[in-house]
């Protein structure tokens, strides 16, 4: 059943509600986290290169979700070439977690979403090619997160980008280790999320995810 990009966004948030709202609050504290770590060398965070920024953020989200906090949701996350942070949820569905592209119409803006046309004059668009990620931006002045959606995405790699839907992911949930299950199915404790894989998940996407090292 072909489901329209906003469709899709909503139904992923309702399902992994929970979840992302852990995801959220990994990214509020990477992202001050990482501002105060450039304290020293940049008075303002956009003299830090944008790509030494966004891999900051990447493995400062991987070190905080070693914490464990998204066992008892429906989300596991693994990291991937480039720091980059993969999310699962219990039905295989990768979520790429990414910072949010600039506008080439606006520069200087983020770039907007942009309702894709699926009712054309040649009939109705049976299949539309996208994905789900999550994509965060930076408010440079407050040294904070700026926005964390969760967006439909395409051509994300090439020179155009697009985001066809978006909704804000659910308010930041810091959940503590003593709230999450302190023992897997088969007894086996730990506290990583990236290796801890609770019944229901079973083998759905194998070893750490190995990438190419030319995206995230």
């Amino acid at each position: 059943m072909f489901l329209h990009p906003r469709e899709a966004v909503l139904n992923a948030l309702d399902v992994n509600h929970r979840g992302f709202a852990v995801v959220h609050h990994y990214l509020d504290v990477a992202v001050q986290q990482t501002a105060v770590s450039w304290e020293d060398c940049y008075d303002d965070l956009t003299e830090v290169h944008g790509a030494t920024l966004a891999t900051t953020v990447r493995e400062r989200v991987r070190a905080v979700g070693r914490g464990g906090a998204l066992r008892n949701t429906t989300l596991r996350m693994t990291t991937v070439a480039n720091c980059g942070q993969h999310l699962y949820d219990a039905g295989g569905r990768r979520y790429r977690i990414l910072e949010r592209p600039l506008s080439k119409a606006s520069p200087g803006r983020l770039l907007p979403a942009t309702e894709p046309e699926v009712d054309t004059l040649f009939g109705t668009i049976e299949r539309l090619d996208f994905e789900l990620a999550v994509l965060w931006s930076v408010a440079n002045k407050a040294k904070s997160l700026n926005k964390a959606v969760l967006a439909a995405i395409a051509d994300f790699e090439s020179q155009n980008p697009v985001i066809y839907a978006e909704e804000p992911l659910p308010a930041p949930l810091a959940v503590t280790l003593a709230s999450a299950p302190p023992v897997l199915a088969d007894g086996a404790a730990t506290d990583s999320d990236e290796t801890t894989m609770p019944t229901g998940f079973g083998d759905l996407f194998g070893e750490e995810e190995q990438g190419t090292g030319e995206s995230s």
